[in-house]
């Protein structure tokens, strides 16, 4: 049948039959020899929602080419699906419902028909979707294999073979990174999957469209949060961002508990509005589209209530450790949330990762055998710049004793901050606090230690905002200029409140987004332009993301040599041959391990760090690209 036809076949007949071309369906439907029966989409099963069911196969109209394709459902988004073949690594994004014709019901194979519902047909379905990861090794082994064999019959040469085989793993992993759900695991790796999780990355839009996505959600998700600062009415959502962005940004930067308080406030205006009109919430359209789905209010509320519980008892925790430890003579200083949060106009606002305290270098032992005493776990200890304890199922507290460790990849912040306590301010017996000025200090050391290492987001600017709410009379400016020309931040303060005031100061009007001015802020550290450093504050979420702490990396790493290959080789070499002292930092269990002893060291990390960061490997090179061409960051 002629494939033109397939459309009308299935809409006069609603169903068809007809035999595999291709080899993308291997090893299920072989070319030549397999029969398919595919159900007119309209008939076919689907879920509550009205959508395909994952790992369905369907058929479907690609819109690069026109083509028809068989191939397998293997991610349901809002509004699409991804599609694969069960022989292929590159993933294909923007199918819609409206492209898919038909859905697979059974197939002829060795003369016996199976039915998508049959057991054993199910088994191999979630067999083979798992080993979806390991599809590019294995297609790059078989190539490599059938090489050596060529090489061997004297078909090809041994630098032939070298080349294929590298064009070939090159091709792998560009794919693998781009498209693997195993190569995607990681949210904090790329940009790029920022945008997919955000659902931005349709095949119809941009890199620079997604940039504008990014950048529309972001304002909105701020804007939401400075509604809930001033106490004012929430804006509503603009036609150009999703709910579901929303949420998975707000996440992302630690605020979803705060947007919260403004999405309730949205919804409760609504259905206040509604009942005046004497219309429920559901007929009137107009007021339902801006308003998230009930599932997604639900699964926030959900997250929400867990966020304030945790909250409550990190702030419990904290008070009873400040306690015990002062109460034995151990000198404490509290630091960054855990001050933070009493300044928020409710402390569940301010989200915590974990519990941060200042002790003294040699008191730590003494501040272990309390932690253990409370059931405390002992994660890492007198290696690095503090010692880390955890308390299932959530609770995590840093001990610092040091505030920014030795040989920080910031120039000055190791030196300015080698003796901390030198600022430290008498509270009671033990307990101790930093002046409001050198408080201010420290939070923007850490903002900028963070911002231009890895990036760092929304909340860090919300901090400054409500800091200076709280504290700005408090502060002398005189010592701040002078101490923060000490360490190269002046424009990065100067910056971070000028964007702390556009963001959440009483005086901009309300909007669903901040109103474009006049661009002042071209001489930034990173010179960049104001809508640059917004999307990196917005891509980079709470924490930074791996890929911009590749890129710092590298540059760093430029300034020592005279070019792009000796730099990228010797990167490479830091990150799998790392110096004696790095290696007894990342791995506290070596400690004492004799220097002779460093190339079996250097083996098991490897082989360990091979496993466990294997979802970084992809993005190493990727830096490397980026580094050649000049588009990292900072470049």
């Amino acid at each position: 049948m002629n494939k033109t036809n397939i459309p009308q076949y299935l809409a006069e007949h609603g169903e068809l039959t007809y035999r595999i071309v291709g080899v993308s369906m291997n090893p299920l439907l072989r070319q030549d020899r397999n029969l398919v029966t595919i159900l007119r989409s309209d008939l076919a099963e689907k879920d509550e929602n009205g959508r395909f069911h994952n790992h369905e196969v369907v058929l479907y109209k690609r819109h690069s080419d026109g083509a028809y394709v068989l191939h397998r459902i293997v991610e349901v988004r809002e509004k699409d699906y991804v599609i694969l073949g069960d022989n292929c690594v590159k993933r294909e994004y923007g199918i819609t419902d409206e492209d898919i014709l038909g859905v697979m019901t059974s197939f002829v194979r060795d003369g016996k028909t199976v039915q998508v519902t049959d057991p054993l047909y199910k088994a191999y379905v979630e067999l083979w979707c798992a080993l979806e990861p390991f599809r590019g090794p294995a297609k790059l082994a078989h190539t490599g294999a059938r090489h050596v064999q060529k090489v061997a019959k004297g078909d090809e040469t041994p630098a032939e073979f070298a080349g294929k085989v590298g064009r070939t793993a090159g091709k792998m992993l560009m794919t693998a990174t781009a498209n693997s759900t195993f190569m995607r695991s990681s949210l904090r790796l790329l940009p790029e999957p920022v945008s997919k999780a955000l659902g931005l990355n349709q095949t119809n839009l941009t890199k620079e469209e997604q940039q504008q996505a990014l950048l529309a959600t972001g304002n909105y998700l701020v804007a939401l949060l400075r509604s809930v600062l001033l106490d004012i009415e929430p804006p509503e959502k603009p036609a150009n961002v999703s709910w579901n962005a929303v949420y998975t940004l707000a996440k992302r930067h630690t605020v979803d508990t705060m947007a919260y308080e403004a999405v309730r406030r949205l919804v409760e205006g609504a259905e206040a509005k509604s009942a005046a009109e004497g219309v429920s919430l559901e007929s009137a359209e107009n007021s339902a589209s801006e308003l998230p789905s009930a599932q997604l209010l639900t699964t926030w509320s959900h997250r929400k209530d867990a966020n304030v519980a945790k909250n409550l008892v990190q702030v419990s925790e904290r008070n009873k450790l400040v306690h015990l430890l002062t109460e034995d003579g151990i000198d404490v200083l509290p630091l960054k949330g855990s001050v933070l949060v009493d300044l928020y106009p409710d402390p569940s606002w301010r989200q915590m990762a974990d519990l941060d305290m200042l002790i003294r270098a040699d008191q730590n032992h003494k501040v272990r055998a309390h932690m253990e005493h409370l059931g405390y776990i002992t994660k890492i200890f007198d290696s690095g710049k503090d010692d880390c304890y955890d308390l299932p199922p959530f609770l995590h507290v840093e001990m610092h004793r040091e505030l920014v460790p030795s040989g920080s990849p910031i120039p000055g912040l190791s030196d300015y901050y080698v003796d901390p306590w030198r600022r430290a301010v008498p509270d009671t017996d033990h307990l101790y606090h930093f002046s409001w000025d050198d408080y201010y200090l420290f939070l923007l050391a850490h903002f900028y230690r963070h911002f231009q290492v890895g990036g760092s987001g929304i909340r860090n600017v919300m901090d400054i905002h409500v800091f200076l709410q709280n504290h700005k009379q408090d502060l002398h400016e005189e010592y701040l200029a002078a101490e923060l020309e000490k360490l190269h931040m002046t424009d990065f303060r100067t910056d971070m409140e000028a964007r702390a005031e556009l963001w959440f100061g009483a005086a901009t009007k309300t909007q669903s987004a901040p109103e474009p001015q006049q661009d002042t802020y071209e001489q930034t550290p990173v010179h960049r332009h104001r809508e640059d450093i917004d999307y990196l504050l917005f891509s980079s979420g709470a924490y930074g993301l791996v890929s911009y702490s590749m890129d710092f990396a590298l540059n760093r790493q430029a300034e020592e040599h005279r070019s792009k290959l000796t730099t990228g080789l010797s990167y490479l070499q830091k990150i799998v041959f790392p110096n004696y002292d790095y290696m007894m930092l990342s791995y506290p269990w070596m400690t004492g391990a004799p220097r002779a002893s460093l190339p079996l060291l250097w083996v098991y990390r490897i082989v360990h760090r091979g496993w466990t960061s294997r979802t970084k490997i992809p993005h190493v090179f990727l830096a490397l690209k980026r580094f050649r061409r000049g588009e990292g960051r900072n470049q």
